[in-house]
């Protein structure tokens, strides 16, 4: 079972992570150029996929409950790219 509080937590701690992945890849000599680029646009798509349920999250009710083991394990799936 996962509640609104929980997931705000979680999905805002894999906001703040995915920013530092994606500013690290502006930096990261061991990485081709193009390779940056592409994990750049990968590490993006999936910050935008969190913030996007952030979003979402604030507008539920306090009391919401997610009971259905496919959503719980998909919500855990949100931020591997």
């Amino acid at each position: 079972n996962m509640n609104k509080e929980y997931m705000l937590k979680e999905v805002r701690t894999l906001i703040a992570e995915l920013q530092k992945q994606y500013r690290s890849y502006f930096s990261n000599e061991n990485n081709t150029v193009g390779s940056n680029a592409s994990q750049r646009s990968r590490t993006k798509r999936a910050l935008d996929r969190a913030k996007l349920v952030e979003y979402l999250l604030m507008y539920c009710p306090d009391t919401m409950v997610i009971d259905d083991q496919d959503i719980c394990d998909a919500f855990d799936k949100l931020g591997r790219l």
